[in-house]
């Protein structure tokens, strides 16, 4: 059964409460886990990642772009068309996929 795989304060907890709210407590729990995992691992892997992409956003062949100031030296938008790290933004994207699958 579904719920002898609960610990024995989860079970308490769903007996206390109910089922529908302890669901919601379950998926506000998970989203918290998501959202806090994904903020570190943005801090850890991504503003390093973009701080040392020596691309100012301008692209010299045609002269349009975005210029990578502000709000847009943490995005995309720092990283040179074709270059090498967006291999650590597809890696970061598969890891983070396989956790929240994970958590489900």
């Amino acid at each position: 059964m579904v719920f002898d795989s609960l610990s024995p304060t989860d079970r308490e907890l769903l007996r206390c409460i109910g089922l529908d709210t302890f669901y919601m407590l379950l998926i506000l729990r998970m989203g918290f886990i998501m959202s806090l995992v994904s903020s570190i691992a943005d801090i850890i892997v991504f503003f390093p990642t973009f701080a040392n992409a020596n691309f100012d956003g301008m692209d010299t062949a045609t002269g349009g772009g975005v210029p990578t100031v502000g709000y847009y030296e943490y995005t995309y938008n720092k990283l040179r068309n074709g270059s090498d790290l967006f291999w650590v933004v597809l890696f970061y994207a598969l890891a983070f996929y396989a956790f929240i699958l994970r958590l489900l």
